[in-house]
């Protein structure tokens, strides 16, 4: 009878331990997936500010010959369809002109 209480017990506590290792192993696995994500989530100021405003924005704003301002995210999401079209397309950001290429009459 002792044994046969004793094999018990351990199958008790073999499934305790098995259920308990998946539960940790679930929850570390999410933890892992949730930083990966996090980490690889770009945000406004970190990541995309610098470049409308490096690339878009002398263009892109109130007065400027860009046909709509990028000047804040609200802006920019307003518009990220078109951008996301325009820079894949290679449209935006313009090419500069070669001022030796072509001269304008009088000029």
């Amino acid at each position: 009878m002792f044994v046969h209480y004793y094999r018990i017990e351990n199958n008790l506590q073999l499934n305790f331990n098995l259920i308990t290792m998946k539960k940790i192993i679930s929850t570390l696995s999410i933890a892992l997936v949730v930083a990966v994500a996090s980490a690889q989530t770009p945000t406004w100021s970190n990541d995309v500010a610098s470049i409308i405003y490096n690339n878009c924005s002398t263009c892109h704003r109130d007065g400027g010959i860009g046909p709509f301002p990028l000047m804040s995210y609200e802006d920019a999401v307003i518009n990220s369809i078109g951008i996301k079209t325009q820079v894949q397309s290679k449209l935006m950001p313009p090419w500069k002109p070669d001022p030796n290429y072509s001269h304008f009459k009088d000029e």
